[in-house]
């Protein structure tokens, strides 16, 4: 005969019996119903005498300490949810679950986890509606399985959730279940220990640590879901309780705990409150600031810090006072320099997670402790100590060269910004009289932030954007507090820019004053000017530079990064008879043909493209040779460049002239040799000869058309 089902004919039996077996609300103590102080009674929750025989005995089976008997029971408790209804055994096994869920929702072994997770996302699921008597019994667990450090549990657990509460009602049963969560969590937190939550006799002391630090992870996680999930209002009115966390010794020395997965659920509960309800710290934030200063600037784990940033970036804007406050007890560790040496020690092996949070901690410290007559240079110091350890740690470590150059841009990138922040907090408190002091400061910084930047030429270009946006924040304090600093601090960059314009370094170096060249000038007239002066300055020395090499790389470089200055202002030409002094005629015509190009492009105008042409022809000769011999060389290379360049395809080159070119033909006539065969002759190697035949092919192909020499001649 099948077994009755007393739940189903007496409901009032079952919840007078699972009352007394899992109280709705764990009491504040050490000895308050926990996971395994529940797998120690001999019964689930209701008599299983009362549940149908096959059910009961799968409840009782969960009961055993091996995993493969649960994993057994499991997977016959989820073939009893699919097969059965809520009237026909699964109300009553509703009844029976919370306290087991609870139980075995932090179970050691993983695949138990999961398979708890989905045995309970299947009940739910078939409740529906009819949860609701027993939701707050549930939501506890229910809500830590959300943290589980395995993603499957986490993500069927979420899944479950979802699907038995439309997105409309989530966050009103949060607010509906807040004290159970909050008492859940809370009693966890302050009250369990690794021996309360397991059963020595039938774990050992791996399994006892890895289940006590999941249950403080994942009940610091349901604590910051409240916070972020229910209103305000009633967070605050919950403060006592939330203060029995935030204010206690032990609860955040889980700051120090050796697991990340503990380490980050507290320091994304302390972001979840200092973002949501910052006042629920009024009464503890001291304690709360030197225990997270103490502890989150020693924490080794990379995958922490990002975590660990919000918290003291957050906490600290709402409480900057506490670090003043714990500044001036004196008796630890003032907390800039715990900030010091994690700077020095490289952020602790993740600096580009950590640099671009620098600047946000600067603009929330307090003035008494960042106008520190010593913290500027302290500060600066200890940047360039963590860039050293980055260097020796790349070498020692052999790190990606990527991740070696990411480093380095994210730590320019710091420095500019926090170097900026620091000169204009400096002019600010001492005003104009503080101008000398920031400006030898700055010459000193640059000084240093060139030599980083040449030493990391490879990535100039993505570094250039910090430094444009320093020099642009020195032209903007310059407006205001008086220009003598902006023309010594460009004094400092001038003499730094010419003196490293030469080899590997001439690339980067004009590159980032291009990008300061390229500014609006209707913004930033001054500093643009400055750089285009500079530019000039780079073109001179190039023009005149007796080293080939030198001259090569450097007239290449401007050419590409600065063209408005070289085609405009009349360095394309000089630069042309320079190179071909240097042997590289080819690339002289390339220089000669990219300004036509240029100037076509940017004034749309044919005609003025092959006056440019016209005028590099016109150029008197500045050869040792004498005469016209480098430009005739020109001239007879620029023709045989001609019919193949991007100039000669546009309609209307075919009937331009080049009077310079027919003037200079006619002046090398008189030099030609007699015989007519012999002008033409490939045999002949004279300039002058090499000229009149590709002047002759020129004519045939109607390139420059002229009526000096005819066709007939």
């Amino acid at each position: 005969m099948a077994a009755i089902n007393a739940f189903k004919a007496n409901p009032a039996l079952a919840f007078s019996q699972l009352s007394r077996a899992a109280p709705s609300t764990p009491r504040p103590s050490s000895k308050t119903t926990t996971p395994d102080s529940l797998s120690r009674s001999s019964t689930p929750g209701p008599a299983l005498d009362q549940i149908d025989g096959h059910l009961a005995s799968q409840l009782k089976r969960l009961g055993k300490h091996d995993s493969k008997t649960k994993m057994r029971a499991l997977f016959e408790l989820k073939g009893y949810v699919t097969e059965h209804t809520w009237e026909d055994g699964l109300e009553g096994m509703m009844l029976a679950w919370p306290p087991l869920f609870r139980k075995h929702v932090f179970d050691p072994d993983r695949r138990v986890r999961a398979a708890v997770a989905t045995v309970n996302a299947a009940l739910v699921k078939s409740a529906g509606k009819r949860l609701a008597p027993n939701l707050k019994q549930l939501i506890g667990p229910w809500i830590a399985s959300y943290f589980d450090p395995h993603r499957e549990v986490a993500k069927t657990s979420k899944k479950a959730y979802e699907t038995v509460f439309p997105e409309s009602r989530r966050k009103e049963v949060f607010a509906y279940c807040m004290e159970e969560l909050v008492d859940f969590a809370v009693d966890n937190i302050v009250n369990q220990t690794p021996e309360t939550l397991s059963d020595p006799r039938f774990a050992d002391a791996e399994e006892m640590k890895s289940k006590f630090e999941q249950v403080i992870g994942a009940s610091f996680g349901i604590l910051g879901l409240v916070v972020e999930e229910v209103d305000s209002e009633r967070v605050v009115g919950a403060r006592a309780k939330f203060d029995e966390v935030l204010g206690s010794k032990k609860a955040m020395q889980f700051m120090a705990s050796p697991a990340t997965f503990v380490r980050r659920a507290v320091y994304r509960f302390i972001r979840s409150v200092m973002l949501k309800c910052p006042q629920l710290a009024q009464d503890s934030y001291l304690q709360l600031t030197q225990v997270l200063v103490s502890n989150a600037f020693i924490d080794n784990d990379p995958t922490a810090h990002g975590d660990m940033w919000d918290a003291v970036l957050l906490t600290t804007k709402n409480y900057p006072q506490a670090w003043s406050e714990i500044t001036a007890k004196g008796k630890k560790t003032p907390p800039v320099a715990r900030v010091f040496a994690f700077l020095t020690s490289r952020c602790r092996m993740a600096p580009t997670i950590s640099y671009p949070s620098i600047l946000a901690l600067l603009a929330n410290l307090p003035a008494d402790i960042i106008d520190e007559p010593t913290f500027s240079s302290e500060f600066r110091s200890a940047l360039w100590q963590g860039a050293a350890a980055s260097d020796e740690a790349a070498a020692a470590t052999k790190i990606g060269a990527k991740a070696a150059q990411v480093e380095s841009i994210s730590l320019v990138s710091a420095l500019c910004e926090c170097l900026s922040f620091l000169w204009q907090r400096s002019l600010k408190t001492a005003g104009a009289v503080g101008i000398d002091g920031v400006c030898k400061e700055a010459a000193q910084e640059l000084d240093r932030l060139w030599h980083y930047y040449l030493q990391n030429g490879e990535v100039a270009e993505e570094m250039s954007g910090a430094f444009v946006a320093l020099y642009c924040k020195i032209e903007a304090l310059a407006e205001k507090y008086g220009a003598a600093l902006m023309d010594k601090i460009w004094a400092q960059t001038s003499w730094f820019a010419l003196k490293r314009l030469s080899g590997d370094s001439a690339a980067p170096v004009v590159h980032l004053v291009a990008q300061i060249r390229a500014l609006d000038a209707t913004q930033h007239g001054l500093l643009a000017e400055n750089a285009k002066k500079l530019v000039v300055a780079f073109c001179q020395l190039a023009a005149q530079s007796p080293d080939d090499q030198t001259a090569q790389s450097l007239i290449q470089t401007l050419a590409q990064l600065a063209p408005d200055v070289v085609f405009r202002e009349g360095f394309a030409d000089k630069f042309s008879v320079r190179l071909e002094k240097s042997g590289a005629c080819d690339e002289a015509i390339d220089l000669v043909l990219s300004k036509a190009q240029y100037v076509m492009t940017n004034t749309e105008s044919l005609a003025e493209a092959v006056a440019s042409l016209d005028e590099f022809v016109r150029m008197p000769a500045d050869s040792a040779e004498g005469e016209n011999g480098s430009t005739l060389r020109l001239v007879t290379a620029l023709l045989k460049a001609l019919p193949g360049s991007q100039i000669s395809q546009n309609d209307g080159f075919a009937s331009a002239r080049l009077p310079s070119l027919d003037a200079l033909i006619v002046s090398s006539i008189p030099k030609l040799p007699a015989n007519a065969d012999d002008i033409l002759s490939a045999s002949v190697e004279a300039p002058e000869s090499q000229l009149l035949q590709l002047y002759s092919q020129a004519l045939q192909l109607a390139f420059c058309g002229t009526e000096l020499v005819s066709r007939q001649t």
